[in-house]
């Protein structure tokens, strides 16, 4: 007995633990490194909309009106001012982003009046916040394994992780979202195991931060009711009804953003409206098979493409093979957990996807706990090539290996995106733009309510040089261009609009069908 629990805790070898503190180290270099490289896109400017305290029809009714504007009079909206205050912030995602909760917009909000709102420093927050997420996936596979090496192993893999480090740089709630699904599993598992008042108050507690960060949260809640349910058998002992009292008083604490939400939701349709796009199923299943494989390395920049997808099929088998190997391997409590974390959530993601059409399956960014229960079982499965003998040795070493591989790959991964970071389309328009002498941009919007093209034009206007005008409408207004302004470039206009100006003006495409250089009709 005592031999098992000393071999439960002991700590690596020597020389795996120095290689996980080199992941660690790697991990935080590569979620601050270069960060003001990488451009906002088109989610991110919201983000700094609702920061800011303005909404999406009052920006357009003040600039979408024809005037010829500076491009800092369009970035005014996405800073913080004196105009604006911690109550516009949340009124904007009462009226205009309801599947939004708060925390993270106000906590935006401060950091930025502290610190400013350069890119540098926006991108710095969600940075700092997925470090909370190392000591956590720690905390977790100790209650979750009772293995030191185990937990080690996945805070190495989590700092190297492309998913996390990706959204580590997105001035986006999702790290956040990534510790709080964390806060709230260590929580629950602590409660089961000590079922004392004040653990299952911490639980409820926890549970609310985490609904009021991510409205997703409720699927991790939904999960965790499963698993408590599970284990105690459908039997109403003392355990399961302590979570039903405190997801009964996260659920009650979270109910104001509910009936925002319900209240609005003609105007919740209207902005998701984008995930009923289909797409064919093999495209789906393909779409899905990489973002699991995002989650521990990536295989964008070397491979060509049949081989990238046979890699990211391998992977989604070895991640069904580690549910295998936990189940066959640990007691109901650990595996049953693992599972409830990743299938509700997966099934009610994709299915509806298969069944009527859709794309929100797609979106990495939705599967964070599939992708952290993903993690928990394949560092099981890698750490059994370290700390059991009921397998063979070749096993053993070939576990390790496989190990090594993926921290090697994640690393070369994470260095190559670094070195040779992407550069958007807005990029490369920009510079066109840019290059120009004295230039005018006219875009515009098919309604005061915003659109695809409104994001757009906003994370244009972080790349425009002071001396670009900016001369934005909104449908069916048609501009009128000043003829004093020799470099006029259309971007993103209303079909009807773009057609309008094809009667007066001759439209030379400076980048693809996105943007157009005007010129005089011959």
């Amino acid at each position: 007995m005592k031999k098992a629990l000393k071999q439960r805790w002991q700590l690596p070898p020597i020389w795996l633990r120095i290689l996980i503190i080199s992941l660690l180290i790697l991990g935080v270099f590569f979620r601050f490194a270069n960060l003001e490289k990488r451009a906002y896109w088109h989610d991110e400017t919201y983000t700094l909309l609702r920061t800011s305290g303005y909404t999406i029809s009052e920006v357009t009714r003040k600039v979408f009106n024809g005037d010829v504007i500076k491009v800092g009079e369009l970035k005014r909206f996405q800073s913080i001012n004196s105009d604006k205050n911690v109550f516009d912030t949340v009124n904007g995602l009462v009226n205009e982003d309801q599947h939004h909760p708060p925390i993270y917009y106000l906590m935006t909000r401060f950091w930025t009046q502290l610190f400013g709102d350069s890119v540098t420093i926006n991108r710095i927050l969600p940075g700092l916040i997925s470090l909370l997420a190392l000591p956590l996936i720690y905390w977790l596979c100790l209650e979750l394994f009772q293995s030191q090496l185990t937990a080690l192993l996945a805070v190495g893999l989590t700092a190297v992780s492309p998913f996390h480090i990706h959204y580590a740089q997105e001035i986006r709630e999702y790290s956040l979202w990534g510790v709080t699904t964390l806060l709230m599993s260590v929580s629950l598992l602590r409660a089961m195991r000590l079922d004392t008042k004040s653990s299952w108050i911490i639980y409820a507690v926890t549970t609310i931060v985490g609904l009021y960060s991510a409205v997703f949260s409720v699927f991790v809640m939904f999960s965790h009711g499963i698993y408590v349910l599970l284990i105690e058998g459908f039997r109403f002992k003392r355990r399961l009804i302590s979570y039903l009292i405190a997801s009964s008083i996260a659920t009650v604490s979270f109910l104001p953003w509910i009936v925002v939400i319900l209240t609005n939701m003609g105007k919740l349709r209207e902005v998701t409206a984008w995930m009923d796009m289909s797409i064919p199923t093999k495209e789906l299943i393909k779409r899905w098979i990489f973002n699991l494989q995002s989650d521990f390395f990536e295989t964008n920049f070397w491979l060509p493409g049949s081989l990238k997808t046979l890699i990211a099929v391998a992977m989604t088998l070895l991640v069904l093979y580690s549910m295998y190997a936990l189940w066959r391997g640990t007691s109901k409590q650990v595996w049953l957990f693992v599972v409830t974390l990743i299938v509700p959530i997966s099934i009610v993601l994709t299915l509806p996807d298969l069944i009527s059409g859709g794309i929100r399956s797609t979106n990495a960014r939705y599967f964070v706990p599939v992708y952290i229960g993903s993690q928990l079982a394949v560092v099981y499965l890698l750490s059994l090539g370290f700390t059991t003998k009921k397998i063979k040795f070749k096993l053993q070493k070939k576990l390790r290996i496989l190990c090594l591989m993926f921290m090697t790959v994640a690393v070369v991964s994470g260095a190559i995106k670094l070195l040779n970071p992407s550069i958007t389309e807005e990029q490369k328009i920009a510079k066109i733009i840019n290059q120009a002498d004295m230039p005018l941009v006219v875009s515009g919007e098919v309604s005061y309510n915003g659109g695809g093209t409104f994001g757009d034009i906003m994370v244009l206007s972080h790349l425009l040089e002071p001396k670009v005008k900016l001369q934005l409408v909104i449908e069916p207004n048609v501009p009128e261009i000043p003829t004093e302004i020799k470099n006029v470039f259309l971007y993103k206009l209303p079909e009807s609009i773009q057609q309008d100006l094809e009667k007066r003006y001759k439209l030379k495409s400076a980048y693809k069908n996105k943007l157009w250089h005007l010129e005089p009709s011959a």
